[in-house]
């Protein structure tokens, strides 16, 4: 048997049973593999401490290791699900990946995905590391750690973006989005549904002939644009200029002190318009 076998007949010799009960395989006299009507296991320890759990995979290094009654899980990896005991529908893919979960719902893939999240339920992280704060619900992390109800592409590593549906895209309609130096995007609205505390404006318009309109090539791309720069702009009339955390948008920086970044220019035609009628 140890040296292999010849001349058979895979109708009549196979490696199973020949009832309803279970295959078990085993290392050191420990559990290492099961297969079975309702679960399958591989390798050492897996779905180790199972009892009344049905419809799991368990493949690698003590995968599922501590599951009971758990349902519908899937683990591949080295103690992929390891923590997991009762709860059911999560899918690991990695080592150590949904390590200590005990939440339902989650789908972690890569190394170390959704590691530290034990309660959180909803969860999908792809990518070595991507995790969620504080045991959050209903995140999507790809690359990235998030927050509940949070959808988190990346961290500030990456410089570009790209979605080539949205420019191909088109519309008449006129609604901006923002960008955060968060990363968060937002959508600019102008309804009074979105206001409070509405005033007239207060800013001494006459300051807009001080801004200097200029032409320079952007260092990102290396084309001509036109229009005003955000530090001249914060000296004049401050209120256009977009302030952020200096170590949110200079690689390297540990500074909490405010810079202008941007100009906000929807909001140029407000005062042009207040200058009209001046």
């Amino acid at each position: 048997m140890l040296n292999g076998n010849s001349g058979t007949n895979p109708s009549t010799d196979f490696i199973g049973t020949t009832d309803n009960q279970s295959l078990n395989f085993r290392i050191d006299n420990q559990k290492a593999g099961l297969l079975s009507q309702s679960n399958t296991a591989f390798d050492y320890h897996t779905l180790y401490s199972n009892t009344a759990g049905n419809h799991n995979v368990a493949i690698g290094v003590a995968a599922l290791k501590a599951n009971t009654v758990g349902h519908f899980n899937t683990a591949f990896g080295f103690n992929a699900l390891y923590s997991n005991v009762n709860t059911d529908d999560n899918t690991a893919i990695g080592g150590n990946a949904l390590y200590h979960n005990i939440g339902g719902g989650n789908t972690a893939l890569g190394t170390d995905a959704l590691y530290s999240n034990v309660t959180g339920s909803g969860n999908i992280a792809i990518g070595k590391n991507s995790d969620v704060r504080n045991n959050g619900s209903n995140v999507i992390a790809i690359g990235a750690v998030a927050s509940s109800n949070e959808i988190v592409l990346g961290n500030n590593s990456y410089t570009k973006f790209f979605c080539q549906a949205t420019y191909s895209a088109t519309t008449s309609f006129a609604p901006n989005l923002y960008v955060e130096c968060t990363g968060q995007i937002m959508r600019v609205t102008s309804s009074a549904r979105y206001k409070e505390d509405i005033d007239d404006l207060e800013i001494n318009t006459s300051k807009i002939y001080e801004l200097r309109p200029v032409s320079f090539t952007s260092k990102n791309d290396k084309t001509r644009h036109f229009g005003l720069i955000a530090e001249e702009v914060a000296q004049t009339i401050p209120e256009l200029a977009n302030f952020v955390r200096e170590k949110d948008v200079i690689q390297g920086s540990t500074s909490e002190k405010l810079i202008p970044d941007a100009v906000q220019y929807p909001m140029l035609w407000s005062i042009t318009v207040q200058f009209a009628y001046k």
